[in-house]
């Protein structure tokens, strides 16, 4: 193959759409509460992995515009179906963060303030209630995945898949970890580690 031709090729894949971004989209997720939730994503991609990046604004149902943040898909796809949860003054969006994790935005509708969560492996082994229990993990070693299950009331549940073996890359340990919102701060607490064969609450 000449190099004219490769530069051809190259030159055709970024025209019909096959490079690797930037590309833009606004998606507009229609919400269980009542109102809109407007995405303004940009996804982009190198030879390793992908990532969307998204800004969103949530369109309450008297037509005010809310400001919500951002949050981003590392390396997984995006499935445009996020939907905001209300405790009391608390709106609670669930979104992606960085690789193998999810974040947490908190907005309170009296006061405006917002508080966001990367449930990720640093946020959860720092949890006075994980190191009161002296679980066996490799913290700083590939790949832990904490991902949002459910979010129901104050409590959010996640499941947490984290690293036990430094010479044995798939030896995993798995909890499922219930974090509680505190309705007046918006703190976010551990309150329960179960696996198959215990329970631990605080």
């Amino acid at each position: 193959m000449t190099t004219a031709t490769m530069v051809y090729i190259g030159i055709d894949s970024a025209m019909s759409g096959f490079g690797f971004g930037p590309e833009y989209e606004t998606e507009i997720i229609n919400q269980e509460i009542g109102g809109k939730l407007i995405c303004e994503s940009v996804y982009n991609a190198d030879h390793h992995s992908w990532q969307f990046n998204i800004d969103y604004k949530y369109i309450n149902q008297k037509g005010d515009t809310i400001d919500f943040s951002n949050g981003g898909y590392y390396g997984r796809e995006w499935n445009k179906d996020e939907q905001i949860r209300q405790l009391n003054d608390w709106l609670i969006l669930k979104t992606g963060a960085w690789h193998g994790s999810d974040r947490i935005i908190l907005r309170n509708n009296k006061t405006n303030k917002i508080v966001t969560y990367d449930i990720d492996n640093q946020f959860i082994e720092r949890q006075g209630l994980w190191q009161k229990q002296n679980i066996e993990s490799l913290l700083n070693y590939c790949c832990a995945e904490s991902f949002v299950k459910t979010i129901k009331n104050n409590e959010i549940i996640v499941d947490y898949k984290y690293r036990t073996k430094e010479k044995e890359p798939d030896e995993y340990g798995k909890r499922q970890i219930t974090f509680e919102i505190d309705e007046k701060s918006g703190d976010l607490t551990m309150k329960k580690i179960t696996n198959a064969n215990a329970v631990y609450s605080k």
